[in-house]
């Protein structure tokens, strides 16, 4: 027999696991990510971000993030400019098309957030199961 906690975990894994493939679904038709989309949404509440700054925001590496940087980049999705002040450092501001995706990715969240909220009511407001 599984111990209630094991099988709670599993279904809260499966329950993660759905909405992020969900969230990759919705994101597609879009190209881009989940990684992308959240970069893209931090560059969109924040000004004149460097890749280091990304990087410890996401709580990655800089280096694990220039490749993904890289993609958005090419996209034309974001713009990437030398930091006058810093050699070596890259500054990231969204492009025109980065800033027309950013009402469709708010959506994509917003939707995502409320089958977050369905699914957390649904596990409170069920009794816990009581084993014999």
């Amino acid at each position: 027999m599984i111990p209630e906690d094991a099988q709670e975990d599993k279904a809260l894994l499966s329950v993660m696991l759905r909405l992020y493939e969900d969230f990759h679904s919705r994101l597609a038709p879009l190209g881009i990510t989940a990684l992308e989309a959240g970069m893209m949404m931090y560059l969109h509440r924040h000004a004149n971000v460097s890749t280091i700054d990304l990087g410890k925001a996401l709580g990655t590496l800089e280096l694990t993030l220039a490749p993904r940087v890289e993609d958005i980049v090419r996209k034309g999705l974001v713009r990437r400019q030398s930091d006058r002040q810093h050699h070596g450092v890259s500054i990231l501001t969204l492009t025109s098309e980065g800033k027309i995706l950013i009402p469709e990715i708010e959506k994509h969240i917003l939707e995502i957030s409320s089958l977050i909220r369905e699914v957390s009511s649904r596990r409170t407001s069920t009794p816990p199961l009581v084993s014999h």
